[in-house]
Parts: C-alpha cells; structure tokens; sequence
C-alpha cells in the first residue's frame, strides 16, 4: 500500500551526484559555494534506483540541485544504469554548460537522456550554447542567467512575507537525494533543516517506510495550501515558492 501511494506521488527523484560545482566561486549566493565536499558513492545511487524500480516508479530522474553534474566523470554511465533499471523513467541534466559540445550531449542522449536544461552565464555563453545544441534530439531549454539574474535559495525563505496559503507538493513532487546521503524536505531546503533518513545508514526503502506517516502528512498539508499546521517544517512556514 505505501509503495503504491509513493509510486503514484513522487514525480521526479533528484540525486545530487556530489556538492561540487565549477562555477559556485562566481555564484556566492549559491549553496555550494560553501558546502562540504561530499561525493554520493555508486552503491548509495544504485540502491536508490534499485528501490525506486521496485515499487514500479517510472518518472524523471535528475542528477543536480547545487552540483554541476558534467563534471562528475561516472555520469554518462550513470545515464545509462538509470535507463536500464528505470527503462520507461525519463532522465534530465541542468548543466551549466561548461563541460558540454555537440557530439557530447548527442552521445547522452543516445545514453538515456531525455531533456537538457543549460543555463547561459553570459551573452557570449548564451550564443555558444544556442548554436552547440542545433540538432540535438531531445528537448532543450536554455535558461539566460545574465538577464534574469542568478536565484539565492539559502534566502528564499529567510528574506519578505511568507505565502502561508500557497500550495506546495513536497517532499514527493521531487524526491531530494543530497550528496552527503539524506533524502530531504526539498530544493529549497538547502541548509537541510528537515531531513528523513541517511542513505549511509539505511535503504531507500527502509528509509521511505519509517518515515511514511511524517512525509505524508507534510505533503498532504502543504498540498492544500496549509502551512500552519503542527507537522510543517519551519522552512515552509516562512518559504515563498512552491514545489
């Protein structure tokens, strides 16, 4: 009965290869500009793709939150361990593009990969990356930085009135796997106030049942809007985004 419900639930599980991004010394709002070094090993992905096959989840799988996926050299064959354990599942990279041609997101692709978001840093990155994704077969979007401004999440809740009544789908709508091994409340959470189980320390799936009740009425609060009730986290009583 829960595999069932967290089948139906969970839309996306993101799974934070590392805390290591390229660019986080030119983007200090980002978390990773100060976060730890931390590299999730193989068998702690493994076992969560295992798990999450096993309750029958066929949706996205994403490798990033405040690390920079392509420059993790096990990726690509990552890729393609997600596609063989999770076949009917999709899978996208959000790249900052600095590790990236032609020939190499077409050969991810043709790995697994079902859609690329790469974030333009500047006017000339924004050019080269529009011209270098021509012809990739998969969907793309391309997201101009220098124009709409880099996001500060560690503020996202810290800074303005909160939106007590909005709804939110967390933790389920995109299930957080840091590098550090937690599974977490979500993005935006990014000091890790709320977290439900260490991979070090148990399975996915172990981690998902003992932690049931309390995820789901977190999720069944947030989803009406309800921000006050006593199960909510304080991060969600004072965020102003939705997940």
């Amino acid at each position: 009965m829960i595999d069932q419900w967290l089948k139906d639930h969970i839309n996306r599980a993101t799974i934070e290869l590392s805390s290591l991004c390229n660019y986080a010394p030119m983007h200090k709002k980002c978390y990773a500009h100060a976060a730890s070094k931390s590299i999730l090993p193989r068998k702690i992905i493994t076992n969560i793709l295992t798990d999450m096959e096993s309750i029958g989840f066929a949706g996205c799988v994403a490798f990033h939150c405040y690390n920079e996926p392509m420059i993790d050299p096990r990726l690509q064959s990552i890729i393609e361990q997600t596609k063989k354990t999770i076949p009917t599942g999709t899978i996208h990279i959000w790249t900052n593009a600095w590790y990236t041609s032609h020939d190499l997101l077409c050969e991810l692709v043709e790995s697994g990969v079902s859609r690329f978001t790469l974030s333009a840093y500047t006017e000339a990155e924004n050019e080269r990356i529009r011209e270098m994704v021509k012809g990739v077969p998969c969907k793309i979007k391309i997201c101009d930085l220098f124009t709409r401004g880099l996001d500060g999440r560690n503020t996202t809740w810290a800074d303005g009135a909160p939106r007590r009544y909005r709804r939110c789908y967390a933790p389920f709508n995109d299930l957080m796997h840091r590098a550090d091994g937690s599974i977490g409340l979500c993005c935006y959470d990014c000091q890790k106030t709320t977290v439900f189980g260490n991979l070090y320390d148990k399975t996915w799936h172990d981690i998902m049942h003992d932690n049931f009740e309390k995820m789901q009425r977190i999720f069944n609060n947030l989803s009406e809007g309800n921000r006050s009730a006593d199960c909510i986290p304080e991060v969600c009583r004072h965020c102003r985004r939705g997940r």
